[in-house]
């Protein structure tokens, strides 16, 4: 799976932290249709980081974010739930929004705030720019910027343990993975900013309903195989381990098997059918980055015919537009078609979006706009339709 690969780079702060965000297909999918069912109509993405502690956090009210090292230690998909419960707990009650414009009444504090527009790249005024960057942290700045929030966490806990409750989940993991974390080293920063852990497992306890739901999916298998080797699937165990040796093995008649093909096609094996493992996958998963990548692979690929017919229709869905390099590939797409001055268009916008000057006047000098058509207009980053 492709990893995203821009740094923003954040040169007046030291002890900086760069965090890998990989674009997992499987792991998205997995996440949204958890919170289908226990958000309802809350319009939330999922992320999943590169590193390997155990963590979870939201930067702002629409990105849930977690660690790949998260998924090695939860012993089943209850204990997931609930750090995702506890995370919608944290955008349900509008704290980071808070904290933000706490610190926004302070000048001392204002580099924080500079902060958290610049790493996350998601400020209220320029939602576009959504994660064309690692997630660069200063583990200082956190720290200070959630200091004195043990209550914040005690609230998103209780929103956690509501949500269990009225689903009639079993919490036994849940402590299990608690329970774990008190065998860790708590001098890390994130930590000093929770309630200690008995006290949450207490409050977790007073609160238990009795609820014994269990979630089971294969989805979580492959991605606990997938990052660790140590799902309850052998099979997908050694499916994983094979790849990572550098051999083939087949998962045919299994709910997984059009993912195994990406994965493998992703590590480089020759596979039959590219497009056709593609479209099944975006079908199955209906990931928007797999959906940009699969326009990338149409025109290395000289796929003229197949790049058209799903260019129209990518750029009009409302997900694939939010990515961070929706306006590059349909540059480098209409550039392959020879469509110059929609090509020029849609760099100059890139372009703008990452504030390269140079660049941006060098493509925004090169189109007339009198010649592009509404529905490409209405995808410009700074543009105003009457």
């Amino acid at each position: 799976m492709k990893k995203i690969t821009i740094i923003i780079f954040l040169f007046f702060y030291q002890n900086l932290y760069s965090y890998e965000i990989i674009r997992d297909q499987v792991f998205e999918n997995y996440l949204k249709e958890l919170s289908d069912i226990f958000f309802k109509k809350a319009d939330i993405n999922f992320y999943l980081i590169d590193d390997d502690n155990e963590n979870a956090f939201v930067l702002d009210n629409k990105s849930i974010f977690f660690t790949k090292g998260l998924l090695e230690h939860l012993e089943n998909e209850n204990a997931l739930i609930s750090i995702m419960l506890h995370e919608y707990g944290h955008i349900k009650k509008n704290h980071i929004i808070k904290k933000k414009l706490k610190i926004k009444e302070s000048e001392k504090y204002k580099k924080y705030t500079d902060f958290f527009s610049i790493a996350a790249a998601i400020t209220m005024q320029d939602p576009d720019i959504l994660f064309g960057a690692n997630i660069t942290l200063n583990e200082g700045i956190l720290q200070n910027f959630y200091r004195n929030n043990v209550e914040i966490e005690k609230e998103a806990d209780f929103i956690m343990i509501q949500l269990m409750n009225k689903n009639n989940l079993s919490i036994k993991s849940t402590l299990s993975f608690f329970h774990y974390l008190q065998n860790l080293n708590l001098e890390n920063p994130y930590k000093k900013t929770h309630p200690s852990i008995s006290e949450r497992i207490n409050f977790i306890m007073k609160n238990y309903k009795g609820g014994k739901k269990k979630y089971k999916s294969t989805k979580f298998d492959f991605l606990k195989a997938k990052y660790h080797q140590n799902s309850n699937n052998k099979k997908y165990n050694n499916f994983f381990k094979q790849i990572n040796s550098g051999k083939y093995l087949n998962l045919n008649n299994d709910k997984m098997t059009m993912a195994s093909k990406y994965e493998l096609f992703k590590k480089g094996f020759k596979m039959e059918n590219i497009i056709e493992i593609y479209m099944d996958n975006i079908k199955t998963y209906d990931n928007s980055y797999t959906k940009l990548e699969f326009l990338n692979y149409l025109i290395e690929n000289s796929e003229k015919y197949k790049l058209s017919e799903n260019l129209q229709k990518y750029k009009l869905d409302k997900k694939v537009k939010e990515e961070f390099f929706f306006h590059f590939i349909l540059g480098k797409s209409y550039d392959y078609l020879n469509e110059v001055e929609i090509s020029n268009f849609y760099f100059c916008n890139f372009y703008k979006k990452i504030h390269n000057q140079n660049l941006s006047d060098y493509y925004c000098d090169k189109y007339d706009t009198n010649k592009i058509e509404i529905v490409d207009l209405i995808n410009e980053v700074n543009v105003n339709i009457n």
